[in-house]
């Protein structure tokens, strides 16, 4: 699954969750929630603990990056949460969805583009 993620977004670039549900299908589903240090800041909802467990290990190694997006780009891409959106830096006393993309590090300060 690493190497089936990292490979989509290499090639593709600015890859939401739904296209990774898309591209994983059943292997992606599951109950855990993806957050962001306050676990009131939901990235991603509904997957399984592997795919929690890889893509914790290709953001804790580097190997993508998370980049914020609008929720436009979900809607484009057919599926989005139905939660409150972050708004900035706060504690969140509920759930609240921060739409993020995953995309390759940049190199020597400057975007690897393809």
């Amino acid at each position: 699954m690493k190497e089936q993620i990292l490979n989509f977004v290499r090639e593709r670039r600015h890859v939401s969750f739904a296209e990774l549900e898309r591209l994983l299908g059943d292997a992606m589903v599951g109950d855990c929630d993806i957050t962001l240090l306050d676990e009131n800041v939901i990235l991603w909802s509904g997957v399984s603990e592997q795919f929690a467990e890889t893509f914790n290990d290709l953001v804790r190694t580097s190997a993508v990056r998370l980049k914020p997006t609008s929720l436009f780009v979900y809607l484009v891409d057919g599926k989005a949460l139905t939660l409150p959106l972050v708004k900035g830096r706060y504690h969140y006393k509920q759930p609240h969805w921060f739409p993020v993309v995953l995309d390759v590090p940049e190199r020597n300060g400057r975007e690897n583009r393809n």
